[in-house]
């Protein structure tokens, strides 16, 4: 769903005075928030950046780098595809990423100090990062290296030193993937999705809850009970390295309308349950792996394997449900399209009435969970600032987007095009997004894929423009979208949103931005119930009967009173509280 830009939210001469503070120079007027720049601003700065890496640096230098989780299952280290070569050719710096990280790791590394030269972290890692001297101040280095992502959006930069910076007001972290959520082809993260061409031999059967649903996997898994290679197909096939995540995503999401796992907030920062209660996400999915694995639909490996297995299983066509279709889902998809079977693949059912259908996280300051840091380990500290000035830049985060121009996209007619071929072998090609390196490193820019570019006045990800939906529409996606009445599959979604059927869930991160860290004795009591939580989750998913089930959950939540979760309820309500009215200045 297209969203509106938001209003200003530094006059414009306050952000030259800002700009001037920062980097000792002018950036122009500040004609928008979220572009952070004008458009004559910002061309000339792209101009800039463009000409400086065009001759070739005589020394590549290799950095390492830490980060968010990528859509699929990539080779560690030396990074090789089309858009990591770019980068190597306009900066100099070969990229060699762990391509799988997970809180266990980046804790392990935080312990030891032995850190990346480059990691893009979380806004709960501020206090042990900033704290135990693991990461560089950068007021000095956005001087000379960094002016560029300065120039287009200085705001951020001000108000990551208020509040990501452990009240020291100095620069540390770079927030990336600002601004507004962009328009959708399809919603399908987080959503129902499902194997569309078993679900159209059932005859498109109906369903009104995820109980619903059971019967209907289990039927899809009767048809389809092993894979091409005689292997065990499930229905289901959670992963569980992520912590809670399978079990609460879709229900605090998709049918609270929320975000959050022992408290949940709606929207607006206001709480709709919490872990003592019964519509909580994590009861409302717990039982439904329940009810799953009584039905022999539920992967006996889901509480061992990790994400990356998972992704595999999908790729092998070995599993016909997940809640987001990056998880293997669409490879295996455009896997069948690539042997000729176009009318088999994943499709996101229509959202259950009466519910949401999650949007996406959204700040036009950048999130808290894309904060770009430099250890203090790194030996360049100056090329690893100017890799994170271009990928905080218009032209890195295009680039990451869309690939290099003329190769991957052109301007036409003054707008920014996908070329035909491309956008055809993105949906054929399964290692698309591996050779070419477009999407592979969505988590890692700078601007969000709904940020406008100043200079063509469209959001930045050029596949989201009207003309690239047209063509990205596959023989499968036709088919659905024929069945529901729409153009393409977002519209399924958009319609129901516009009849009142459901509504969207989308969750400002001002709100967390702005929210009080935990105390040391909240966090100790929060890390404790987590970490119980998810040693309790498979013993209560395999409960053979209702009355087995119930007594664990009693038993459950007889322990959490014990262990204080009243008191993180009641510590997350006040700080809501706190944090709406702090918000306010920054909401658009």
């Amino acid at each position: 769903m297209s969203k509106k830009l938001g209003k200003q939210l530094v006059a414009p001469t306050a952000a030259l005075m800002l700009v001037a503070s920062l980097i000792g120079c002018s950036g122009g007027d500040n004609k928008n928030a979220n572009s952070g720049a004008s458009s004559a601003a910002a061309t000339q700065n792209t101009q800039e950046v463009s000409s400086t890496p065009s001759q070739k640096p005589a020394e590549v230098v290799k950095l390492s780098l830490y980060g968010p989780q990528f859509g699929g299952n990539y080779q560690s280290g030396e990074q090789t595809d089309e858009v990591a070569k770019e980068i190597e050719k306009r900066l100099g710096v070969s990229l060699q990423i762990e391509t799988h990280p997970d809180e266990q790791k980046f804790n392990l590394m935080l312990a030891s100090g032995d850190l990346p030269d480059v990691m893009v972290t979380e806004q709960k890692f501020i206090k042990q990062l900033v704290e135990g001297g693991r990461v560089l101040p950068l007021d000095e280095l956005v001087q000379s290296k960094g002016k560029q992502m300065v120039e287009e959006f200085p705001q951020k930069f001000e108000f990551s030193k208020k509040y990501y910076s452990n009240d020291t007001g100095k620069l540390y972290f770079v927030p990336g993937y600002d601004g507004p959520i962009p328009p959708a082809y399809t919603y399908d993260s987080v959503a129902l999705v499902t194997r569309w061409d078993l679900y159209k031999k059932l005859g498109y059967p109906e369903y009104k809850s995820l109980d619903d649903l059971l019967p209907i996997l289990k039927k899809m898994q009767d048809l389809e009970p092993v894979n091409e290679q005689g292997q065990k197909v499930y229905a289901l096939s959670p992963w569980f390295d992520w912590g809670l995540w399978s079990a609460t995503t879709y229900p605090a999401n998709n049918l609270n309308g929320a975000s959050g796992d022992l408290v949940e907030f709606d929207a607006e920062r206001n709480m709709k349950t919490n872990i003592l209660q019964d519509d909580a996400a994590f009861w409302q999915g717990a039982r439904f792996y329940n009810k799953a694995n009584r039905l022999g639909i539920l992967d006996p490996d889901s509480f061992t394997q990790k994400f990356e297995n998972h992704v595999e299983k999908a790729k092998a066509n070995r599993i016909l449900f997940s809640w987001v279709s990056w998880s293997g889902e669409s490879d295996a998809t455009k896997a069948y399209a690539a042997a000729g079977q176009k009318d088999k693949g994943f499709a996101a059912l229509p959202p259950i009435k009466g519910g949401y259908q999650y949007n996406g996280d959204y700040n036009d300051l950048g999130q808290g969970s894309r904060l770009y840091a430099i250890s203090k380990n790194s030996k360049n500290p100056e090329k690893a600032m100017e890799l994170i000035n271009f990928l905080n830049s218009y032209e890195g985060s295009e680039l990451l987007l869309n690939g290099i121009e003329g190769k991957h996209w052109s301007v036409e007619n003054g707008k920014p095009q996908m070329k035909p071929e491309i956008i055809q072998q993105s949906l054929n090609d399964p290692n698309f997004a591996a050779t070419t390196g477009i999407g592979k490193y969505t988590n890692w820019v700078g601007h969000g894929p709904g940020s406008i570019d100043p200079k063509y006045n469209v959001p930045i990800d050029f596949f989201s423009s009207q003309e690239a939906f047209k063509a990205k529409l596959t023989d499968l996606d036709k088919e659905m979208s024929e069945h529901y009445g729409v153009e393409y599959p977002g519209q399924v979604v958009e319609n129901a949103v516009k009849s009142g059927d459901i509504k969207f869930a989308s969750f400002n991160g001002i709100y967390n931005a702005v929210t009080p860290t935990d105390s040391d004795d909240i966090k100790r009591i929060k890390d404790n119930i987590v970490q119980y939580l998810n040693k309790k989750i498979p013993e209560l998913v395999l409960t053979k009967n209702d009355e087995q089930y119930e007594s664990m959950k009693a038993g459950i939540i007889a322990k959490l009173k014990e262990m204080d979760v009243q008191k993180v309820i009641d510590d997350a309500q006040t700080k809501a509280a706190t944090a709406r009215e702090t918000a306010k200045p920054y909401l658009r």
